[in-house]
């Protein structure tokens, strides 16, 4: 068993990454190096950080006969924050080619998974068949509550998809 470090968070429940109600704000904390180079391992909170888009990126290994419409359901328990949802759609084409030419052409089309924007259009959800993202555009607030937020539908999207361990 790999022991636990300072980046190993996936036990801890969403709220203990919520910032403190007296507005505070919390300390990144990232994984100590033993390089005499290494970055400081607490962060101040930076009011008007350079970051475009903060992202949260997971993929899965999908369920044999996952049905995707399944992920549209998580849309009715996030409405209230997420009032727009949309359809990711996946085209394919195939093209087979011999000496002689083209052997055959294919193509096909089906749904990938549901984009979900925030009110304010700044907090990004995505469920797909293939994986969860969760993004924050800019102002980027704190890791801790993009995080929170992640862990949050997360988990919803875990519930549904069910993906595949091991």
């Amino acid at each position: 068993m790999v022991p636990p470090t300072n980046l190993d968070q996936h036990d801890r429940p969403a709220e203990a990454f919520r910032q403190p109600a007296d507005g505070r704000s919390l300390p990144c904390v990232t994984q100590r190096s033993a390089s005499p180079r290494a970055m400081p391992t607490v962060y101040p909170h930076l009011p008007n950080a350079p970051i475009v888009e903060a992202i949260v990126d997971l993929r899965v290994r999908p369920q044999e006969q996952f049905d995707v419409m399944g992920l549209k359901e998580l849309h009715s328990a996030i409405a209230e924050d997420y009032p727009t949802v949309e359809e990711q759609r996946l085209m394919q084409g195939r093209f087979q080619f011999s000496e002689a030419g083209l052997v055959s052409a294919g193509h096909g089309r089906a749904i990938r998974g549901f984009r979900a924007t925030g009110r304010e259009g700044r907090n990004v959800v995505q469920f797909r068949i293939d994986g969860f993202t969760f993004s924050r555009l800019t102002p980027y607030q704190t890791w801790e509550s993009l995080f929170g937020e992640a862990w949050r539908l997360w988990g919803m999207y875990r519930q549904i998809a069910q993906p595949r361990t091991g």
